[in-house]
C-alpha cells in the first residue's frame, strides 16, 4: 500500500511540473527506481501466493493510476505554482519513508 501511494503521489508530482527541465529530471528520477518498486510488488504478491490474474489485475490499477495521477498532476498544476511544491515535496516524503520501511 506504501508503494502505491508514494507511486501515486510521485507521478502527481511529475505531473505538476511547469518547465522542461523539472520535468525531465524527475522523470529521470522516477525512471530509476520505478523498476525497484515494480520488482518489489511482484515479489509480494509471489511470496503472499496472489493468484495470477488477480496479481495482474493489481498491477493495471497500480499502472493506470500512475498515469491517472500524471494527469491531475498537470491539471493541478495549471492553478498555482505553489502547488507543484507542494507535490514535490510530499513526493519525496513518501520516498524517505518507503525507503525507510
Amino acid at each position: 500500500m506504501a508503494l502505491s501511494i508514494h507511486a501515486f503521489i510521485e507521478c502527481l508530482a511529475l505531473g505538476s511540473q511547469t518547465t522542461r527541465k523539472a520535468t525531465l529530471t524527475l522523470l529521470v528520477g522516477i525512471g530509476c527506481h520505478k523498476w525497484a518498486e515494480g520488482l518489489t510488488l511482484g515479489f509480494e504478491y509471489r511470496r503472499a501466493d496472489f493468484p495470477p490474474k488477480l496479481a495482474l489485475n493489481f498491477c493495471l490499477i497500480h499502472a493506470f493510476l500512475n498515469g491517472g495521477a500524471v494527469v491531475l498532476g498537470w491539471f493541478t498544476s495549471q492553478s498555482s505554482e505553489l502547488m507543484s511544491g507542494i507535490l514535490g515535496a510530499i513526493s519525496a516524503g513518501t520516498f524517505l519513508y518507503v525507503a525507510t520501511v
